[in-house]
């Protein structure tokens, strides 16, 4: 290696630059190896040229010129030993350095205003409005929750009920058009412990992925600004058990054997999801009718799933089973027992037991049915009798093991020795589906 300028020699591989003048050293040989340089202007001259024999009298002007030209190739020389001294990971080619590729140039980014952001869904409420507001529940006042949105999506247009569980409202859907849904505010939900809130927190997260053509499906779910859950689900246009006892009266036994068969099968089909209902009592089961070209039929829908705590109150005491009214935690079979009260009342248009508090109906379960359903209706059998018995028993373990084994045994029960011959004018109950 020797340095071009002064012409000095120095041992290859040893260093780059000379210790003189800091050129930059190239090879003894006169061969240049092929690459692309990026400083190809200052290593041109692979040859060491001493400066004398090029140019041994310059004019003055010329001298000037020349020493501009050194002070140019100096700075670029330290230019260099700078660059080189930063990046302690040249990249050589023989004794060369090259740049293979590039820098990929930078962009930088734009400050953009949150506000052009598009949102991603329907613009439903005006700019400027906090959903913050459009969600709030006024539990002193709750007429006024009518006309405000839920979830940025549903606005609330009719209050249509009240019970001990909270408010329930009609509303519609502002993305889906022509879909109304039915939204809940839950405004007594008083868990005693975390683990029992998560296990309910659960339970609506499994029961908004559940299509089952007897459930009523929950959309959504979530809390207001004052701590109140509120639940979005299906708005069921039918008449509830309850709605035709008041208007008709008594169920025939077919109509009810076919209601309560599908009820049984919805029910079991969410317990093997590990969901509880807690609160089956008429207000809860729809009848809807759908207009066939053949027949009319009817179709049921088990509703407000994860709705009751599984505590008594005034609206679900006389369907409550013996354990949850002596204060334990409710299961699969009080899920039963309150749906053959259901159906001991759909036969006989009262409950099996009328007590007036938890402690007086407590003590009427124990002891036992006293009024038997075929003495008060002559055209059932009495294997009915047998069938509320099982159902109807203190001990949970007496029980059927499923709702569906309830509604099997009651339906063969009901439909036994039918006395009624006019069975056949009634509007045919949809048979069950199987999922």
């Amino acid at each position: 290696m020797h340095c071009p300028k002064c012409g000095q020699n120095y041992p290859d591989g040893y260093q780059r630059f000379c210790d003189t003048d800091g050129s930059r050293l190239v090879p003894n040989t006169t061969e240049v190896r092929t690459g692309v340089s990026v400083f190809s202007s200052i290593l041109s001259r692979s040859e060491s040229i001493s400066r004398d024999e090029v140019m041994p009298e310059l004019p003055k002007d010329l001298a000037a010129g020349d020493r501009r030209n050194s002070d140019i190739e100096r700075r670029q020389d330290e230019q260099m030993r700078a660059f080189f001294d930063q990046e302690p990971e040249d990249e050589l080619l023989g004794d060369i350095f090259v740049i293979e590729d590039e820098p990929t140039p930078k962009f930088f980014g734009r400050r953009v205003d949150p506000k052009q952001i598009p949102s991603g869904h329907v613009d439903l409420v005006e700019r400027g409005l906090l959903p913050i507001i459009l969600n709030e529940f006024d539990i002193s006042n709750p007429k006024n929750f009518v006309g405000k949105t839920v979830k940025g999506r549903y606005r609330v247009t009719e209050m249509i009920g009240e019970d001990d569980t909270g408010f329930a409202y009609l509303a519609e859907d502002r993305i889906v058009g022509d879909k109304r849904v039915a939204v809940r505010i839950l405004t007594n939900e008083d868990f005693e412990d975390e683990i029992t809130s998560s296990i309910y927190a659960e339970e609506r997260v499994s029961l908004s992925h559940i299509n089952h053509p007897n459930v009523a499906r929950l959309f959504d779910s979530g809390s207001d600004t004052n701590g109140n859950t509120f639940l979005v689900s299906e708005h069921l246009d039918g008449l509830t058990i309850d709605e035709i006892l008041l208007i008709h009266g008594e169920f025939t036994p077919l109509r009810s054997a076919k209601i309560i068969r599908q009820a049984a099968y919805a029910l079991s089909d969410v317990h093997n999801e590990g969901i509880l209902h807690r609160d089956i009592r008429p207000a809860n089961i729809s009848v809807a009718l759908l207009d066939s070209v053949e027949t009319e039929t009817e179709i049921v829908k088990v509703n407000n799933f994860g709705v009751a705590s599984g505590f008594p109150n005034d609206s679900n005491l006389s369907y409550q089973a013996p354990e949850t009214l002596d204060g334990r935690i409710p299961t699969v079979a009080s899920d039963i027992y309150s749906l053959a009260v259901v159906a001991y009342e759909m036969l006989t248009g009262r409950t099996p037991f009328d007590g007036n508090s938890a402690k007086e109906l407590l003590r009427q379960q124990r002891s036992g049915l006293e009024a038997k359903s075929p003495a008060i209706r002559r055209e059932l059998s009495p294997e009915v009798d047998q069938v509320f018995e099982k159902a109807l028993a203190v001990d949970p373990r007496a029980r059927f093991v499923t709702a569906r084994d309830f509604g099997d045994a009651f339906y063969s029960a009901a439909t036994v020795s039918l006395l009624v011959p006019s069975m056949e004018s009634e509007p045919e109950v949809a048979e069950d589906v199987e999922i």
